[in-house]
This record gives structure tokens, C-alpha cells and sequence, in this order.
């Protein structure tokens, strides 16, 4: 085989090569020899998260500010924005379906949240609590949980939850990096809650109309006057970052449960 013919099949290689390559990155996206490098992914968008929680629980502010700042301006432009809000709420989403199989309550944790973090932050935890709530049927939620929804008027008021996180920083006047501290410091209480009493069934295993004795049990969770978490038989119930599960569909398009 001549020079001149070994050089036009090793062009039709690397062509081959690069065709193979750009399709598989996916339709859409710009490929010019290997993935855009400021290509923003989930996997990275989790990491970020990641080391924003530890340096918030670490108390490090000037770390966290500076986690806070990529995130809020992420590469990839809008499609990096909307990943990183993802992120957070699927990670929102499975803390929340979790505490309430750990025991917890609506209005435990709003409680709790109002305490530990102050309104603001208190304001997202029912937005998280409204957005997980929303997989459930309303004949398999106990009446009990429903009347504390209303009295904390958890509603999914957004439109999208690709945009929730920034129609929440405009309501509350935050602009993006507030609104990921908010998040972030959100995401590190409730990751900490520990398991307390169950006084009812959890969301998606009621049955309203069957015959049930109610008694009457007053319970106070870890914070309340008197009462910390040492205080507790069972061990503290938390989470790893690592360990948040990515749902086979974003909580709005998630079935509801029968």
C-alpha cells in the first residue's frame, strides 16, 4: 500500500473515530474532538454539591462561598443551571421521603427547621416537603398529615421545577448563591435528624375509612425544650451525600402512588 493511500485510510479512521464519538455525547451537543471540558454533568454538579456540604458542616465559610459561586454560575449556562437545581432537589426529595419513614412528620420538621435555621430556610424545607408529596395519592396519605399541610400551606405554587429554586429566590428577594446556602444548609439539618417514634402511616401506605383506635401520644423531637439527641434509644439517623439516590424521573413526573 503507497504513503498516499495509508494517509487517506487513516483519515477515514479518525473521521470514523470522531462521528463515533460525537454521537456518543448525545444529540445536541457540541463535540469538536472530545466533550466540551466546561460541559457541566450530574456527576460534577454532585461533587460540587458534595464539597459544598462538607465545608458548610465544617464551618469553613470561605470555602463554602466559593463552592456556593461555581455553583450559581456553572458552565454549560442554562443547561448547567437547571443540572444544579436538579441535583438539589432530587437530593431534597429522597432526605425527606426517608425522614418519614425515620418518624417524622410536617410539621416536626418545620418546627425544627424554624428553630434550628430561621424562617427563610424553614419556607424551603415546605416547599421540599410539598414537592415530595406530590408522588403520593391523596387517598393513601393520612388525615392526620394532610390537616398539617394545609395549616403550613405546602403547595407546589411553582411552575416548573426546573426553575423552582430561582422562582423561590424571587419571592423571597435571594439572589442564586443565597438561595444554594439555603439549600445547602437545608440539606445538612435534615441529614442529621435522627429516628424518633412513628405515629402513623407513612405517605402511600394509608387507607382512610378503616377502623383505627386513636390514641392520644405526645411526643417531643430532639431540640425541643429538654430533650436533645442523646436523649434517644436508637442511634442517630444520619445520611451520606454520597449515598442520595437519583429517581428514575424528576419528582413532578413522578406516578402517584395507589
Amino acid at each position: 500500500m503507497s504513503t498516499r493511500n495509508r494517509e487517506k485510510r487513516r483519515a477515514k479512521q479518525k473521521a470514523r473515530a470522531e462521528r463515533g464519538r460525537a454521537a456518543a455525547a448525545g444529540p445536541g451537543s457540541r463535540y469538536d474532538g472530545e466533550r466540551e471540558q466546561r460541559e457541566l454533568i450530574p456527576h460534577s454538579a454532585r461533587a460540587l454539591i458534595a464539597a459544598a456540604l462538607d465545608a458548610h458542616g465544617q464551618g469553613d465559610d470561605a470555602e463554602l462561598a466559593n463552592h456556593l459561586a461555581s455553583l450559581a454560575t456553572p458552565p454549560g449556562g442554562a443547561g448547567g443551571h437547571r443540572i444544579v437545581t436538579a441535583c438539589l432537589t432530587s437530593l431534597l426529595d429522597g432526605l425527606v421521603e426517608m425522614l418519614w419513614e425515620a418518624g417524622w412528620q410536617p410539621a416536626d420538621l418545620h418546627r425544627v427547621v424554624s428553630r434550628r435555621a430561621g424562617v427563610r430556610v424553614a419556607a424551603l424545607a415546605v416547599d421540599a416537603v410539598a414537592a415530595q408529596m406530590r408522588q403520593y395519592a391523596p387517598s393513601t396519605v393520612d388525615e392526620r398529615w394532610t390537616g398539617q399541610l394545609r395549616a403550613l400551606d405546602a403547595t407546589a405554587w411553582w411552575d416548573d421545577d426546573d426553575h423552582w429554586l430561582d422562582a423561590w429566590g424571587a419571592r423571597h428577594g435571594c439572589g442564586r448563591p443565597e438561595v444554594l446556602g439555603d439549600a445547602v444548609e437545608l440539606v445538612n439539618l435534615l441529614r442529621g435528624l435522627p429516628v424518633i417514634q412513628m405515629l402513623g402511616p407513612v405517605p402511600g401506605t394509608a387507607r382512610r375509612g378503616a377502623a383505627a383506635r386513636v390514641v392520644r401520644v405526645v411526643r417531643m423531637v430532639p431540640g425541643e425544650s429538654g430533650v436533645g439527641a442523646a436523649a434517644w434509644t436508637r442511634a442517630s439517623w444520619t445520611r451520606s451525600v454520597r449515598c442520595w439516590r437519583r429517581p428514575s424521573r424528576p419528582p413532578s413526573q413522578k406516578r402517584p402512588r395507589r
